[in-house]
């Protein structure tokens, strides 16, 4: 009759083993969640570009306006909050949501930006994002010229942050992407020739990272 005995590991090497998880752990897991928030982020800009086209064009259609008469926008001035306001309604009127007001927004280079002053109209969203809507503003202001693709001086009077403004980083290019209007249409910041364009480094702003992310699908601009 035989008898097998039973071998066990070491302690030794029970401790071995689980060190070398451990390390392993340590080296994939944080470049794990690294991609997984990259393509949350992504997906997230797609889908604001997405909306805001939408309702751009339901707005259009339905109220009959443009952006250069919005009902209510009257030689606006730089400062104009009520046009901004005007602006939040009709897109609220497509997008739902709840009306507030937000605050500061910071640069990507960590500089404090304070759009226009704080309290801007905004938008929170029921799927959690908040819209943050500056004031229209005619060339030298806020218009794309249509079909050319170059703003006039100004951009980005709408703001997407894309996990609402209560949670942060409240930053561009990391959860806050910038939108411009044109008369025809809604165009992301920073394409080539127009807005932000060459502002989304690490030592930039990051006004310009919405077109980055809408063209390369990544973040990388974050590691240089």
């Amino acid at each position: 009759m035989k008898i097998f005995k039973n071998k066990a590991f070491t302690l030794a090497e029970v401790l071995i083993t689980l060190g070398i998880i451990g390390v392993v752990a340590a080296i994939t897991i944080p470049t794990m969640i690294s991609k997984y928030r990259e393509k949350a982020t992504i997906t997230r800009v797609q889908k604001a570009y997405s909306l805001l086209s939408l309702a751009f064009r339901q707005i259009t259609e339905e109220y009959g306006v443009t952006p250069s008469n919005y009902p209510g926008i009257e030689n606006p001035s730089a400062n104009c909050h009520a046009c901004a306001k005007i602006k939040r309604d009709l897109y609220k009127s497509q997008l739902g949501g709840y009306s507030r007001t937000n605050g500061y927004i910071y640069y990507l280079n960590g500089a404090l930006w304070l759009p226009s002053g704080s309290n801007l109209p905004s938008l929170d969203l029921n799927n959690g994002m908040t819209i943050t809507f500056g004031h229209d503003r005619s060339c030298g202001g806020a218009w794309l010229q249509t079909g050319k693709l170059t703003a006039c001086g100004s951009g980005s009077d709408i703001l997407v942050d894309i996990n609402g403004a209560n949670n942060g980083p409240n930053t561009l290019g990391k959860d806050v992407f910038g939108f411009t209007t044109a008369l025809d249409g809604i165009y992301p910041d920073g394409l080539k020739g127009g807005y932000a364009y060459g502002t989304c480094t690490l030592k930039g702003t990051g006004k310009g990272c919405a077109a980055y992310i809408l063209s390369e699908k990544n973040q990388k601009y974050l590691k240089k």
